[in-house]
């Protein structure tokens, strides 16, 4: 967005508010003009609303559960704001057949699973595996999780 050259508002979670705020820090050190890119650390239910009903907001993106993302489409319907997305869920999975290199196969999966700590909109976070390499796959995935 801000490529495109607009401005942008990030709302981050409330839980884990921190790399938004550190990110916000660099932009300045980095020469952004100010107010283009601003963060608002603030509790959801009480900005999301606020957010999508500002006459001044063209657009809305937002990433994260289910739940919250039905919240904001029911306050869009009562807000202006003529554009939204939502992407939602992100419980993606990884099939793993008896016939696979299981070290191999381990390997990928907890790669999916830890990417960037878990903060992975398309992390493998299920895993689909037969009974009968499930044990020996559990106890390899165990051990290089350790």
């Amino acid at each position: 967005m801000l490529a495109a050259g607009w401005v942008c508002v990030v709302k981050p979670s409330e839980q884990t508010p921190l790399t938004a705020l550190h990110v916000a820090h660099l932009r300045k050190e980095v020469g952004v003009t100010p107010g283009v890119a601003n963060v608002i650390p603030a509790h959801g239910p009480t900005a999301g609303p606020v957010i999508l009903e500002h006459p001044d907001i063209n657009k809305v993106s937002f990433t994260g559960c289910t739940r919250v993302g039905k919240l904001l489409q029911e306050a869009a319907g009562r807000s202006k704001t003529e554009r939204d997305n939502r992407e939602l869920g992100g419980k993606s999975q990884l099939v793993i057949f008896p016939d696979a290199n299981l070290d191999e196969a381990t390997r990928i999966a907890h790669l999916h699973v830890f990417l960037n700590i878990g903060q992975c909109r398309v992390a493998a976070s299920r895993l689909c595996v037969l009974e009968d390499i499930y044990d020996n796959l559990f106890a390899k995935a165990k051990q290089l999780a350790a």
